[in-house]
């Protein structure tokens, strides 16, 4: 995601969510009651590592 932002100049946006057909999560193997945890916690972590990308860059262009 951060390489398409560079390339497109900020213009990139990322729908994702947890998920709702049930079927699909059979399919794969993973407990559809979960999903809601998983995707928390998931994304919870690009949260933060995209926050600390962003003060690194900020940091850097004022140097």
């Amino acid at each position: 995601m951060a390489t398409l932002g560079q390339f497109s100049g900020g213009r990139v946006f990322l729908g994702a969510g947890a998920g709702w057909m049930k079927k699909e999560f059979d399919m794969l193997g993973v407990p559809f009651q979960r999903r809601v945890s998983a995707w928390t916690s998931t994304s919870g972590r690009y949260a933060s590592c995209e926050a600390t990308r962003r003060r690194r860059l900020m940091v850097s262009s004022r140097a």
